[in-house]
């Protein structure tokens, strides 16, 4: 197992050699860090790091009803977020590689007919893996717990964990803008270790409940988070705080 991960990272920031490793992982993955997800898998099928999402929403995507993205929301969150992980990954990688693990950075996988790729994927010397994913964030203060502030998270992580038989499905959470306040000192890392099997029903409900986004019938919105709602283009939801009723 890795209990580590943000010590290993911190450390190969900073040591030339694990540095110098980490870039030449980093421009090995760069190519393809960026390339439209259409581009790389069948339109009509779930991926992994849809977990999480409102049905209805995802129907419409699914289903070319075009999902207008503020630019600015896609550079600084979601293209952003992609290299900050990437990056991460890269630095850690370079750390296991150096104590003997097997690493591989964005493998695919399938989780019942489901594809994603995998952020980082370690095999230990003796043959223990481990599926990490990262994560970033904008809070300014002390991160939480994914399973307690964004359990979509762990949903993902322990998908990749399943597919790939880990016996370990780490999240590792970076937060730039996480700042001191009244005297704490929050760290602006974390990682956060889940047991695949404590998740499996959980995995397997997530799927279940998804499951429609990829049918001809469009499903109800099904969202519990405000911040999905806001700013949804499905606005024939009632669900919607900008809900319009169809002409």
């Amino acid at each position: 197992m890795i209990s580590d991960a943000v010590a290993r990272i911190r450390q190969a920031a900073t040591d030339p050699d694990l540095r110098a490793a980490a870039i030449v992982r980093w421009n090995a993955v760069v190519p393809s860090l960026l390339t439209p997800h259409d581009e790389r898998e069948p339109a009509l099928s779930l991926r992994v790091s849809d977990a999480g999402e409102c049905v209805r929403k995802l129907w419409n995507k699914l289903h070319d009803n075009a999902e207008s993205i503020d630019p600015d929301t896609q550079i600084s969150r979601f293209d952003i977020g992609t290299v900050y992980g990437a990056w991460l990954a890269a630095l850690l990688a370079a750390s296991l590689e150096r104590d003997g693990y097997n690493v591989e950075c964005e493998p695919e996988i399938t989780y019942s007919g489901i594809r994603g790729h995998i952020d980082l994927r370690a095999i230990s010397p003796t043959g223990e893996r481990t599926v990490a994913e990262f994560k970033s964030t904008y809070w300014s203060g002390a991160l939480d717990a994914p399973h307690e502030r964004a359990p979509y998270q762990v949903l993902q992580a322990v998908t990749y964990a399943i597919a790939d038989n880990a016996a370990q499905a780490l999240v590792i959470t970076f937060g730039p803008a996480v700042a001191n306040r009244r005297g704490q000192h929050n760290e602006k890392m974390r990682a956060d270790d889940y047991d695949p099997t404590d998740w499996a029903f959980d995995v397997a409900s997530e799927w279940a409940r998804l499951a429609p986004a990829v049918g001809d019938v469009e499903p109800e919105g099904d969202a519990t988070d405000k911040w999905r709602c806001a700013g949804c283009p499905v606005l024939r939801c009632l669900r919607n705080p900008a809900y319009q009723e169809a002409v």
